[in-house]
């Protein structure tokens, strides 16, 4: 049964937090594999991170390298594992091929931009009017976006007068619903996949027939935990 807005609600009192990187204190007798100020974080990722002192059995903590930067540590098994597992378990993208995705200011959408650029993956990013949209859009071009644009500016344009000197993306990513997410939709080849995994709008995704009797589209959906 789904709880409010999340499936999962711990009983209360609970502890929170589900992001952190811990460092070893002390170790019991039988441990092996750890040793006094490795950085660890649980795996597989539990709630309850955000506290001072845990104790907990040898196979649950993963060793972390102490060159990585503390926040990067402390945050790689959330927003990150969401971009990397959502661009691998889907569909099977290639160098060359393209994507889409909205609420691309989100670290889920730095993540996805940098990721994808780094397999040679295209991506096409919108964003939400706001005020310094321009730098923002610099911003993400320096992460390794290819397009960028606000949603008004898809609004008063057609997509196909939109600069076409990328393959037309075959997967999509949502994470805005209401009116952000047929953006994402009308940007699909033929065929398209989009997965929804956060409806920050809190409005519902509404997909035309059109889309899906024409243009054959798939929706997804994702949670981390499933």
């Amino acid at each position: 049964m789904y709880l409010g807005v999340y499936p999962v609600r711990p009983p209360v009192p609970a502890i929170g937090g589900y992001e952190g990187v811990g460092e070893v204190y002390s170790l019991g007798s039988g441990v092996s594999n750890l040793s006094v100020g490795d950085w660890v974080i649980p795996s597989p990722p539990s709630f309850g991170t955000w506290q001072t002192y845990i104790v907990k059995e040898e196979n649950v903590w993963h060793k972390l390298d102490k060159g990585v930067p503390m926040e990067y540590a402390a945050t790689v098994t959330v927003n990150p594992l969401y971009a990397m597992r959502m661009l691998e378990d889907f569909v099977g993208l290639n160098p060359g091929d393209t994507i889409v995705q909205n609420g691309a200011t989100s670290i889920v959408g730095q993540s996805i931009i940098q990721l994808a650029k780094n397999q040679g993956i295209h991506s096409v990013n919108i964003l939400r009017d706001r005020a310094g949209s321009e730098e923002v859009k610099e911003k993400l071009k320096n992460l390794g976006a290819d397009k960028v644009y606000t949603e008004s500016q898809l609004e008063v344009k057609n997509l196909k007068n939109l600069p076409d000197d990328l393959p037309e993306p075959t997967f999509g990513f949502n994470c805005v619903g209401g009116n952000a997410a047929p953006l994402v939709l009308k940007f699909l080849r033929d065929g398209g996949t989009m997965v929804t995994y956060g409806g920050m709008s809190k409005k519902p995704v509404t997909v035309s027939t059109s889309l899906f009797i024409f243009k054959d589209l798939s929706l997804r959906g994702f949670w981390l935990q499933n």
